[in-house]
């Protein structure tokens, strides 16, 4: 299972890889990823054979958040954002997986990462010797790794690579792993849609960005589908027919009492 998500996690990637060359722009492509949140609401409410309405609600309101944050009103469609559509869907459905893993062999969490990275490493790889070869042949390859400490030497590359390698990639694979262990996978994808919201933060305090009217409400609209996402939880129906049957079964006193707490 570790194989098959690293594998749907590299293609989500690969698509928005691809979907930029096609004229996608990368705040489109982060509100067309933040769509895995639906992916994910979507089938949460399949399995249950019940649809999650505060899922549901909590995911919408996020990828609104989104909207604002990244988009900016630009709604101009390119041929790329037909193909970024495959990334939340890929996304979504590795959630689902990885949750459903992670419920199973809580105490597997680091070679399930270490899995899914070498997935993603190998993917990407191949990719990349097989465009060489195509476009330049044998020699291609050959001089692309006899040029590859020259490349690593480049002015403000490395720092920048390692960093987005190791924490953009490996750190977030190993929180994402473990989160899934506590938390239900809902929860961690509705977090991981709050990705643009750090980004603007940042951007403000290290490039010296200022906010818009629009990226205060994508900032509100992002903390409150958290916040509804936590505070709209459905009492399953095993619980209400629980409670139910305690109601009807005519104890007194205490135990008739505490009925409807016990179903809560």
């Amino acid at each position: 299972m570790s194989l098959v998500v690293g594998a749907v996690w590299g293609m989500s990637y690969a698509c928005t890889f691809i979907s930029y060359t096609l004229g996608t722009t990368g705040a489109k492509a982060a509100f067309i990823t933040s769509l895995q949140s639906l992916v994910v609401a979507a089938c949460t409410s399949c399995l249950a054979r019940k649809l999650q309405r505060g899922t549901l609600f909590s995911a919408c309101l996020a990828v609104l958040g989104v909207a604002f944050l990244e988009l900016n009103g630009s709604l101009e469609s390119k041929i790329g954002d037909v193909i970024c559509i495959a990334a939340p869907i890929c996304v979504g459905v590795g959630w689902h997986l990885l949750g459903s893993n992670m419920k199973k062999y809580p105490d597997d969490f680091v070679p399930s990462v270490v899995i899914q990275f070498f997935v993603f490493t190998a993917m990407f790889g191949l990719w990349l010797f097989v465009d060489l070869h195509y476009r330049e042949g044998l020699n291609g390859v050959l001089t692309w790794i006899r040029d590859l400490p020259t490349l690593l030497q480049t002015p403000n590359f490395l720092w920048p690579l390692l960093f987005s390698s190791i924490v953009g990639n490996l750190v977030t694979m190993m929180s994402a792993n473990l989160a899934c262990r506590f938390l239900d996978v809902v929860d961690v994808s509705l977090i991981v849609t709050t990705e643009p919201l750090w980004a603007a933060v940042a951007a403000a305090c290290i490039l010296g960005e200022t906010f818009q009217l629009s990226d205060y409400i994508g900032c509100i609209c992002v903390m409150a589908a958290l916040l509804c996402n936590e505070l709209w939880k459905e009492l399953p129906q095993d619980d209400w027919c629980f409670a139910y049957r305690k109601c009807e079964s005519g104890e007194s006193g205490r135990n008739h009492q505490s009925a409807p707490i016990a179903g809560g």
